[in-house]
C-alpha cells in the first residue's frame, strides 16, 4: 500500500502561525497610514473652509465679517458678524473620526480686505501624535503643512 504525500495538521498550523506573525506589522503600518490620510484630508478641508470665510469677508457677503470658531475638539463653525457684533452660525462642520484640534481658535477676516484680524496657527492632529498646521499669513494666504504636535 502506497502512502500519499501530505502535510500533517501540525505543519499546516505552524505555517499559519508564521504567516500571522509576519503580517501583523503590516497591519499596523496600514492603520497608521489610513489615520495619516484622514488627518491630511481633514486639514485640507479645514483650510478650504478658512479660505471660504476669507473670500466671504473680502466680498462683504451679506454685509458681514466672516470667520471660523472652534466649538469642540472636533467641531467648528463658519460664523458671520454684523457691524454691531451680532454673531450668526452659518454652518457647522466636523473633522473626520479620530482627528482633533490641538488648540483653540477664533479666526476672523476684515470685511472688504479679507485680512486676518488675528494671526494664529491652528493645529489638527490624531492619536498617533501626527499633526498638520494650518497657518494663516498676514496677507490672508492659508498654508497647510505637516508639523510637530508640540
Amino acid at each position: 500500500m502506497n502512502k500519499s504525500p501530505a502535510y500533517s495538521l501540525i505543519e499546516i498550523l505552524l505555517v499559519l502561525v508564521i504567516l500571522a506573525l509576519v503580517s501583523i506589522p503590516g497591519f499596523f503600518v496600514y492603520i497608521r497610514s489610513q489615520a495619516n490620510q484622514r488627518l491630511q484630508a481633514s486639514a485640507e478641508i479645514f483650510s478650504n473652509h478658512v479660505r471660504q470665510a476669507r473670500t466671504f469677508s473680502r466680498d462683504a457677503r451679506e454685509g458681514r465679517t466672516w470667520g471660523l470658531v472652534r466649538v469642540t475638539e472636533s467641531n467648528y463653525d463658519l460664523v458671520s458678524w454684523t457691524d454691531t457684533g451680532a454673531t450668526t452660525t452659518e454652518e457647522n462642520y466636523q473633522l473626520q473620526a479620530g482627528i482633533i484640534f490641538k488648540n483653540n481658535f477664533d479666526v476672523r477676516f476684515s470685511k472688504l480686505s479679507g485680512d486676518p484680524l488675528v494671526i494664529q496657527p491652528i493645529k489638527v492632529g490624531n492619536k498617533f501624535n501626527q499633526c498638520y498646521m494650518v497657518d494663516i499669513l498676514a496677507t490672508g494666504v492659508v498654508e497647510t503643512k505637516h508639523s510637530d504636535c508640540i
